[in-house]
């Protein structure tokens, strides 16, 4: 006669999920909002891609030093985790959308030519240099009282074709990003779910 018995290990994913997937998963569908906002406003588009990607980079830090801390009086196995695969993937889509809109600004960029040369903008500033006499006391230009009569440079305008560019690359990414992402989400827990179950029939 034998006996024995089995023990069967089990990893508790509830917490990461909560606090790591899906808050990691989320931040990228933010990310895609920015495709539908005018390149026009940089400010905005902008600031959304930075700081989803900032904040991406401290999930993947805080994660990264609790894993550190939990592992001092175990082996640190030199394969990439599970999470850690996950939010380097999604810190790329989120710098992919900031690399897409800077290569939109390239594009929308323009080469402003200077209205004055360095001579020019001197004069205008110290006149005395006009006359010679430094003891001449500097006088101000006058200003004038109508807001209306100052002339202003015309504002830097866009060719259609450089338009339509943009909204093409927007729209290209619009509908690219998104099923690229799920089809990753897919692969990934398929993958290792099926990994668990076979360290599991193993064991």
């Amino acid at each position: 006669a034998a006996c024995g018995f089995q023990v069967r290990l089990q990893r508790k994913q509830m917490q990461y999920q909560i606090q790591v997937y899906l808050p990691s998963f989320m931040f990228v569908v933010t990310s895609w909002v920015s495709f539908l906002i005018k390149p026009e406003v940089v400010p905005g588009r902008m600031a959304l891609l930075v700081t989803l990607f900032l904040v991406l980079i401290n999930i993947f830090n805080s994660v990264r030093t609790n894993l550190t801390n939990f592992r001092e009086q175990a082996p640190i196995s030199s394969r990439l985790n599970a999470v850690d695969l996950y939010l380097v993937v999604c810190v790329f889509f989120v710098f992919s959308a900031l690399m897409e809109y800077a290569a939109i600004l390239m594009l929308l960029k323009k080469r402003r030519k200077p209205k004055r040369t360095i001579d020019e903008g001197l004069k205008t500033i110290f006149p005395m240099a006009r006359n010679g006499d430094v003891n001449q006391p500097v006088q101000r230009p006058e200003r004038k009282k109508n807001n209306y009569a100052v002339s202003r440079a015309p504002p830097d305008t866009i060719t259609p074709h450089k338009q339509a560019l943009c909204d093409n690359i927007d729209a290209w990414a619009l509908w690219i990003s998104p099923p690229v992402f799920l089809f990753f989400n897919l692969v990934y827990w398929v993958a290792y779910r099926h990994v668990n179950e076979f360290e599991f029939d193993n064991t």
